[in-house]
């Protein structure tokens, strides 16, 4: 085995070690999250929250478009650190103006009631919007600052950001539930002050690396990578979103709960797939140029297919019992 290769491989898996454990604490600070949330609204009220954070995610990919993909690309290409400052500056900005632009189009589209007529038929009072439309720049702060340090191998801040921002959501949710009543406006307060809070220590940790460009040179080179990945991004969750939104025009509340509760069964599965791309991502664009780099990938795929089929077996068995366990038999038809 050659120092390369075997470099490599120690790296791997000491970012998996790493990003894998964060990951995992974070998804399960997230079930008990929802054990919580689950036990203690209506199941009609837990099928309008899972939407509503499907919205959220849904804004912030399409105004991302895969950008977090194009940084990661040429941030290892340029060797200059003002190179990847400039990089970097660019893409937020971006963010910045396409969030803007979201804003105008929500706005606009108040004008012509649009809105209004979405709003009544979610049953979703305007606070309870307004509140949606408040998370949606600090969601966004909060994945383009803790990509930037991902690809920046910063993993302390990396740590505290990801564990930190999971755990605050469980204890304040824990808080509410013994302290005050939770319902779908009180939950999304805490969602707010949280992502308020780490958006901008995430900012603190990445602000030097976001400067005012001069020019912009990397428009082009961000969109011409970035756009395929912002597509398959997009129709991804786009997907999910219109599944829900079939459920509710063609079901109700409660079957669209059940929908959202078979889809946070599945995040255990996300905790593998997520954790090895995090641990996977930076060491494969950092040495994607390398000789030896196919034999590597190779040797990753093996080991992640196979721990793939063990995750989905340990879920087909072990379902039902995790349903119950994280909230209760009125969820049971999720399993089927």
């Amino acid at each position: 085995m050659n120092i390369f290769f075997e470099k490599s491989i120690k790296n791997f898996f000491s970012d998996a070690i790493i990003y894998g454990l964060t990951n995992i604490l974070q998804k399960f600070f997230t079930l008990f999250t929802i054990f919580f949330i689950a036990k203690n609204i209506s199941i009609n009220d837990f099928g309008l929250y899972d939407f509503i954070l499907a919205l959220i995610n849904f804004v912030v990919i399409f105004i991302s478009f895969g950008q977090e993909s194009a940084i990661a690309r040429y941030f290892y290409e340029y060797e200059n650190n003002d190179d990847r400052i400039k990089l970097i500056s660019e893409s937020f900005l971006i963010h910045i103006f396409f969030l803007i632009f979201f804003y105008f189009f929500i706005f606009t589209s108040f004008y012509f009631d649009f809105f209004n007529y979405f709003i009544k038929n979610l049953n979703i009072n305007k606070n309870l919007f307004y509140l949606f439309l408040l998370n949606i720049p600090f969601f966004l702060i909060y994945n383009f600052c803790i990509n930037i340090l991902r690809w920046n191998f910063q993993k302390f801040e990396y740590l505290y950001l990801a564990i930190g921002l999971s755990l605050s959501l469980l204890l304040l949710i824990i808080f509410q539930n013994f302290f005050f009543e939770i319902n779908l406006n009180n939950l999304f307060s805490v969602y707010f002050f949280v992502y308020f809070f780490f958006s901008i220590n995430a900012f603190y940790f990445v602000k030097k690396w976001i400067k005012i460009p001069k020019k912009y040179i990397n428009l082009s080179k961000i969109f011409k990578f970035a756009y395929p990945f912002g597509l398959i991004a997009i129709f991804s969750i786009a997907v999910t979103l219109l599944e829900r939104i079939y459920i509710f025009n063609n079901l109700n509340l409660k079957d669209l709960a059940i929908y959202a509760m078979a889809v946070k069964v599945s995040l255990i599965a996300h905790i593998f797939t997520q954790s090895f791309n995090m641990s996977w991502g930076p060491s494969a664009f950092k040495n994607f140029k390398k000789n030896e780099f196919d034999k590597l990938s190779n040797l990753i795929l093996k080991i992640y297919l196979v721990i793939s089929l063990i995750v989905m077996a340990f879920i087909l068995t072990l379902g039902e019992r995790i349903i119950l366990f994280i909230s209760s038999e009125k969820y049971l038809d999720s399993y089927n």
